[in-house]
């Protein structure tokens, strides 16, 4: 997809009017509409507001990748019981250490589904 389609799709998806929109990243409704037909682009410190606003990374409105979560929530990590588990640890690990814990994210994930399938 290209940047103006997925900025169309955001807005819909958090159920935004362009002229909310336009409110809440200081421009013109008009300019929001620009941005979503394709006859502007927005500028980095736009992009930077529009990825704020919609909780996405810009590789993300940029088309880059599919990965919608932005990149500071990833290095920020996730919290447990034990404390925050800072993802970025992962880059440090060894091939096969890595590979172990993608066949585990992938068997802890299925069971999960199955979990939610089974609840009345």
């Amino acid at each position: 997809m290209k940047l103006h389609e997925i900025l169309s799709s955001l807005r819909e998806e958090k159920a935004l009017k362009q002229h909310e929109v336009a409110e809440r990243i200081h421009v013109a409704a008009s300019t929001v509409s620009s941005y979503e037909t394709g006859s502007s682009q927005p500028s980095y410190p736009i992009l930077i507001s529009l990825a704020d606003l919609y909780d996405v990374s810009i590789d993300f409105l940029l088309g880059r990748t599919r990965i919608k979560l932005p990149f500071q929530r990833i290095e920020q990590g996730f919290h447990t019981e034990s404390g925050v588990f800072p993802l970025n640890m992962l880059y440090h690990l060894s091939l096969e250490s890595k590979e172990w814990i993608a066949k585990l994210v992938c068997i802890l994930y299925e069971n999960e589904q199955c979990k939610r399938k089974q609840k009345p």
